[in-house]
């Protein structure tokens, strides 16, 4: 068994990234730190216990909460996190996702690290390309804060069978 190459990690924002002076939301940080309320809850928690590594109980108030079932919910250490897990769950080595305009750079590392090619297009038209197996339309796209009119989120007919992640 042959190792993948090591891939680079995805340069963005962050304290080291260059003079800022408004706040910086393209890394997990809080200037203001934790809140109140949260530390008490977090104080009051059972810490003896393991928690449910399937969520069930937080699933399932989402779920309600959003109006959909508990299995549609999926919970993540953040959006790096699941973007990763869907390229493991969907995107084959050798196969391709497909993004309107640039992706999400960590996106584009997870489809790298799984063997996968990145095609990025500009426009939707037309039939998908042949390979491609998960479609990213991020909307509104980061940074150029590109909006598709609220009939264009699904691009593709859902007939097409690909996951897409909008």
């Amino acid at each position: 068994m042959t190792l993948p190459p090591l891939v680079p990690r995805v340069p963005h924002g962050g304290p080291t990234s260059g003079p800022f002076t408004g706040l910086d939301f393209s890394v997990n940080t809080n200037p203001f730190g934790p809140s109140p309320a949260l530390l008490e809850v977090v104080r009051q928690a059972d810490h003896a216990t393991y928690p449910d590594p399937t969520y069930l109980a937080v699933r399932e108030t989402l779920a309600g909460w959003h109006g959909v079932s508990p299995h549609r919910v999926c919970l993540s250490v953040g959006a790096s996190d699941l973007l990763h897990r869907l390229v493991r769950a969907f995107l084959p080595a050798g196969d391709s996702l497909l993004s309107l305009h640039a992706p999400f750079g960590e996106l584009a590392r997870a489809a790298t690290l799984q063997g996968a090619a990145v095609q990025v297009i500009s426009s939707i038209s037309g039939d998908l390309p042949p390979q491609v197996r998960l479609v990213y339309v991020g909307h509104p796209h980061n940074p150029t804060g590109h909006r598709l009119p609220r009939t264009s989120c699904r691009p593709w007919p859902k007939g097409a069978g690909l996951p897409a992640l909008c």
